[in-house]
């Protein structure tokens, strides 16, 4: 919900903890020491990580559906104004925007002055709401270019329950090498379970590295991995070693919310 900030509401951070919003910032396939080898442009997500205040979770979310009912009202199709959340306990709520180009960006500022006058008293009433709820905010981004047999981006390929291992890595290519390992255990096993790995572009404490795991709920995560007694031992023996080479390392199951997300139709 980037709407959240003062003027253009491009700030509105909703969703991962500190650290985890980070780690979600941290979105991009291969490590920072691999960065030579990546696109010279790959499409980027733009993270925006609510905390909100002990219970603030009922209020935040109908303040955003009345904020999503008021998009649709007022036929808002504006690009930066696609969003899809995902949430976490405690208390944890973050905004995925994807954008195809850096460039994009440029937009946000227009865009959310244009949404702003077209909505209203509607935005101002989210603003109110949605701050009254706000503990602390924070934006990231990340440059992302997964695996063509990726089934596609966050939050909009079916896959509800994100299971994130982020890594604020001390060796960024020792912590690469490991979570690449395990996405071959993943691959090698024909796992429906979506595995890929990102690295943040922006906010402190770099290098983060990530190893995001999806699958439809968490059920199917548990049931669906494929892998063998063996293969499970390496995975957990993989990421213990990655853990020794960050300097912290955090654990986190995020859902998918499709109630508090808005989509644009893009002309093609």
């Amino acid at each position: 919900m980037r709407r959240m900030v003062k003027v253009p509401m491009n700030k509105i951070a909703v969703g991962i903890g500190a650290g985890l919003l980070l780690m979600l910032a941290s979105l991009h396939p291969l490590a920072a020491a691999d960065s030579a080898n990546l696109p010279d442009e790959p499409p980027i997500y733009r993270i925006e990580v609510h905390h909100l205040k002990p219970g603030g979770g009922a209020s935040y979310e109908a303040a955003v559906k009345g904020l999503i009912a008021a998009l649709k009202a007022a036929t808002i199709d504006l690009p930066t104004w696609d969003f899809s959340v995902v949430s976490g306990e405690p208390d944890l709520y973050m905004t995925i925007d994807p954008s195809q180009h850096w460039a994009d960006l440029d937009r946000f500022d227009s865009d959310g002055e244009a949404a702003m006058k077209a909505l209203g008293p509607s935005f101002e009433r989210f603003q109110h709401d949605a701050h009254a709820a706000l503990l602390r905010e924070t934006e990231l981004f990340v440059e992302t270019n997964p695996a063509k047999s990726d089934p596609g981006a966050i939050g909009e390929n079916g896959l509800n329950l994100l299971h994130v291992d982020l890594f604020h890595a001390e060796s960024a290519r020792a912590v690469a090498t490991d979570l690449r390992a395990i996405q071959k255990i993943y691959r090698d096993a024909h796992s429906p379970v979506s595995c890929r790995l990102y690295r943040a572009v922006t906010g402190d404490d770099l290098p983060r590295i990530i190893l995001l795991r999806s699958a439809p709920d968490h059920t199917r995560f548990l049931e669906d991995a494929r892998l063998s007694q063996s293969q499970q031992s390496d995975v957990a023996a993989l990421l213990a070693d990655a853990s020794r080479n960050a300097r912290a390392n955090e654990t986190m199951d995020l859902t998918v919310r499709p109630d508090l997300s808005y989509h644009v139709k893009l002309s093609p």
